[in-house]
């Protein structure tokens, strides 16, 4: 199974929720405490915070990023995604 690229989206991963969403900063709106929700294999966002929703084209047209897909990844190796 491939898995979309969080970070050539131009997206920090904040945390983990479950084995396919990450919780990001929602590029939408000046988001202090993440409050995007990212998954990983669909490419579909949606922020809690302010209700903004896009597929994984429209997030990197909106973040400068590009779309990448990648071998997955096991959950655990995740949690270990360097911040940079």
């Amino acid at each position: 199974m491939k898995t979309f690229d969080v970070r050539a989206l131009g997206l920090e991963i904040h945390a983990i929720s479950g084995t396919e969403e990450v919780i990001v900063r929602c590029p939408y709106h000046d988001d202090r405490h993440p409050s995007g929700s990212f998954n990983v294999n669909s490419g579909l966002f949606f922020c809690f915070s302010c209700g903004a929703a896009a597929n994984v084209n429209q997030l990197a047209a909106k973040t400068g990023g590009y779309v990448v897909r990648n071998d997955a990844l096991p959950h655990t190796k995740l949690r270990t995604i360097d911040r940079e």
